[in-house]
């Protein structure tokens, strides 16, 4: 038998009372925030200037986090409520996936043909939670509907920053891709998203790119 979560049931104790806690209360919490906050509306991709709830470029992190909490609450059981709301949130991203597979909703809504061009904005940082999400949907429900989107994205990454060489920059500003990369291989088998996790590692500050320019112009 595999070590994995689905293999074991808590049933008494702190973390029983920690599950309890985020079924009951937490999940719920987060997703009322979340529409407040206009983050689950941005997933319809219509924001324009003069819009309320400007999107901001880790909202998608954000939500995928919620999503793979809702799958992991749902594992071994019959039915579950939120997951409706994670199969919402897949039609939107299935819906604006680009044909190239890029998904990034602030860059895409907020500063079109930008793509890639600054480090610290976290494009590669929400796509690692992307593929965490879609992950745990798969891991879940057994559907590889997210986990092919993930996959179409990972595909597009390795194009533009190995094949390519086209970006900006070489490696991400906040480590967090190369895990979800690392789940992705772990799911699929498909090495290529292995060598592109270590090609992010060893790439790392070691590259004039990705170089810290200091307030004084100075490297």
């Amino acid at each position: 038998m595999i070590a994995d979560y689905r293999n074991v049931k808590i049933n008494s104790g702190f973390w029983k009372a920690m599950q309890q806690l985020n079924e009951s209360v937490t999940i719920s919490a987060v997703w009322e925030r979340f529409l407040e906050s206009g983050r689950i509306d941005a997933f319809d991709m219509n924001w324009k200037e003069g819009m309320e709830n400007k999107p901001h470029f880790y909202w998608d992190s954000d939500v995928y986090k919620w999503m793979e909490g809702a799958c992991y609450l749902s594992a071994g059981k019959i039915d579950n409520p939120w997951m409706e709301k994670v199969e919402m949130l897949i039609d939107k991203i299935e819906q604006h996936q680009e044909k190239n597979g890029y998904f990034n909703i602030y860059y895409t809504v907020c500063e079109p043909g930008k793509q890639f061009t600054n480090r610290d904005n976290h494009e590669l940082y929400c796509a690692g939670h992307m593929f965490e999400a879609a992950v745990a949907h798969y891991e879940v429900t057994g559907s590889k509907r997210f986990l092919n989107i993930a996959c179409r994205y990972a595909d597009y990454i390795e194009q533009v920053f190995v094949k390519e060489q086209s970006a900006a920059f070489v490696t991400p500003g906040h480590e967090e891709i190369e895990l979800g990369l690392v789940k992705l291989y772990r799911t699929t088998g498909e090495k290529r998203y292995l060598d592109l996790a270590m090609f992010f590692i060893v790439n790392r500050g070691s590259n004039e790119k990705d170089a810290f320019i200091a307030g004084d112009g100075t490297y």
